[in-house]
């Protein structure tokens, strides 16, 4: 009698989880097909994450291709596991197809193990700065490392390289030059999204001395978006290059905690200014043809529309 009472105490619990998990699995389905995907060939959906002291954004394209940039913080504990992974689920993003990573500073790496842990097709876009930045950088290091092994080797772009990532939408990289004397900050991988007519500008912590060197050299950096340099910090060359990107908006990924430089960076923009540590996560679509709307996600009321 007890056996049968606890075989069947048994089998309905099973019942109920397998119907828990089925009823779980269904509504996924129904709420992935219910995402609004970017669906023409010139459309780009990108999402600056709100990671605190760091940088993470996430690219859409038609197609369902996602590529990241940079994947870091230096506040958050596992940004992996606790904002990035959570968002590419919530996205319905099963797949991640590169990983652009700026420098070698762990509040803009720092996730990308356990992003390859969990996506190993993913490639790897670096410098060969990253590697010189990686002495005596443990970290860095042990992503080389992990790279070592992963199934698609890592790619390395220099200034003038270019990546197609769709037929509609690639990558230019216009920092640094194979030859740059210049290391950290100053020898970020800058790169330029571009689609159509429309560009999103990625100058990772670029500082005075990059910046300067990109403003001489008569590259045309021109970008509808700007994504802040160095968190939304003012040095002496930002507004000068600032000017010369000429964006119609800003966007600082950035911590709670302000440094005086990034107080002083808001007193130079004269372009809507969107930070994530006020703002939340920030929505750039692109439609490549002209049309760009930016939403805060704490404040969607402050969508920027240009047209």
């Amino acid at each position: 009698m007890f056996r049968r009472r606890m075989e069947s105490r048994f089998g309905a619990m099973a019942a109920w989880m397998m119907a828990s998990v089925l009823l779980s699995s269904a509504a996924y389905l129904l709420r992935i097909n219910d995402i609004d995907r970017p669906t023409s060939p010139t459309e780009v959906r990108l999402t600056l994450l709100s990671v605190g002291a760091g940088s993470c954004a996430v690219a859409e394209l038609a197609g369902g291709q996602t590529f990241i940039f940079d994947a870091g913080s230096s506040t958050h504990s596992d940004v992996a596991r606790r904002v990035i992974v959570p968002f590419l689920y919530s996205r319905g993003i099963q797949r991640v197809d590169g990983l652009i990573l700026s420098h070698a500073n762990f509040d803009h790496f720092g996730a990308a193990t356990a992003l390859l842990d969990r996506y190993p097709k993913m490639t790897v876009y670096l410098t060969e700065h990253f590697v010189a930045d990686s002495v005596n950088n443990p970290p860095a290091q042990h992503l080389l490392r992990r790279l070592q092994n992963a199934r698609s080797p890592p790619v390395y772009l220099h200034g003038g390289d270019q990546i197609h990532l769709t037929d509609s939408v690639y990558l230019e990289a216009l920092w640094p030059v194979l030859d740059s004397p210049l290391h950290g900050n100053d020898a970020s991988l800058m790169v330029r999204l571009r689609s159509g007519r429309q560009s999103v500008l990625f100058p990772g912590d670029l500082q005075k001395a990059g910046q300067q060197a990109l403003l001489v050299s008569g590259l045309d950096l021109s970008a509808d978006v700007l994504i802040a340099p160095h968190h939304g910090s003012l040095e002496s060359s930002t507004a000068q290059f600032i000017k010369a990107v000429n964006p119609k908006a800003v966007i600082a990924s950035d911590g709670r905690v302000q440094s005086q430089k990034q107080k002083d960076f808001e007193k130079i923009v004269e372009v809507p200014l969107f930070r994530t540590h006020r703002d939340g996560a920030v929505t750039v679509r692109l439609s490549g043809s002209g049309e760009l709307s930016i939403t805060p996600f704490r404040n969607p009321n402050r969508t920027l529309q240009v047209k």
